[in-house]
């Protein structure tokens, strides 16, 4: 049982979205303060220089994700229009790619609530839908635990591997900054370490030197719906 832990994120790269559709099991670890000027609520794309794009947010950043809502929503059409504009001469432009997974986000304004948590991964459904790539996910505030005692830092992910029946907990490569190692030491859960290799490809505007982590969009666009697939569902590299 291979799981994943890890917060949401908008406009995910490549490498993030090979690690939920590797893993049995993605858990969105919506039970912690959102980071601020982070990844969750933002990423990059060449428009047409690396810019980035960022949801605005109304909660504080000492709000847990799971309570975290989004401003007015007239930044959708802003940031759509926007790919739409710099992406459209790339040889494998779809627009309706753009539109399916945005919206994810318009639906959780019709629902009055603005969940940014539940938008981001509503629109990841609905991207993974459109490429027939699995996923399945759960959210970590809906994990009942059996005693009262609240874990922080790393030993919360222990807790959460273990409610999960997890046998290997697969974290990004920052995890070994964060005390993970030392953390599952006592655990029946073995932890290992995604190292997503880059791959370089030719990216609009002519470019000398290949700009890595864009937004999924940028390598979906220049390398096509199959060669992309084909990146999310190789073997990932594992690290102990």
């Amino acid at each position: 049982m291979n799981i994943a832990i890890s917060q949401p994120r908008y406009l995910p790269s490549l490498g993030f979205l090979q690690r939920m559709s590797y893993v049995d099991l993605f858990v969105v670890y919506d039970t912690v303060q959102r980071q601020s000027r982070a990844w969750e609520n933002r990423n990059k794309l060449l428009l047409p220089d690396s810019e980035w794009l960022s949801i605005p947010i109304t909660s504080s950043s000492r709000e847990i994700l799971s309570s975290t809502l989004m401003g007015k929503p007239n930044w959708i059409d802003e940031h759509s229009n926007k790919i739409k504009y710099y992406y459209k001469t790339s040889r494998f432009f779809d627009e309706k790619i753009i539109d399916i997974y945005y919206a994810g986000f318009r639906k959780a304004y019709e629902q009055s609530n603005a969940n940014f948590t539940i938008a981001a991964i509503d629109a990841i459904v609905n991207l993974f839908i459109e490429l027939s790539v699995p996923f399945k996910y759960i959210y970590s505030s809906d994990i009942i635990f059996d005693d009262n005692n609240v874990e922080v830092g790393a030993k919360k992910l222990v807790k959460i591997a273990e409610k999960c029946k997890a046998t290997v907990y697969l974290s990004g490569q920052n995890g070994r900054e964060y005390g993970v190692n030392d953390a599952f030491k006592n655990s029946e859960c073995i932890v290992k370490y995604h190292q997503y290799i880059e791959t370089e490809y030719n990216q609009i505007g002519d470019r000398k030197i290949f700009i890595p982590h864009l937004g999924f969009f940028d390598p979906l666009f220049c390398l096509g719906k199959e060669k992309f697939c084909k990146l999310i569902n190789e073997m990932p590299v594992l690290l102990d």
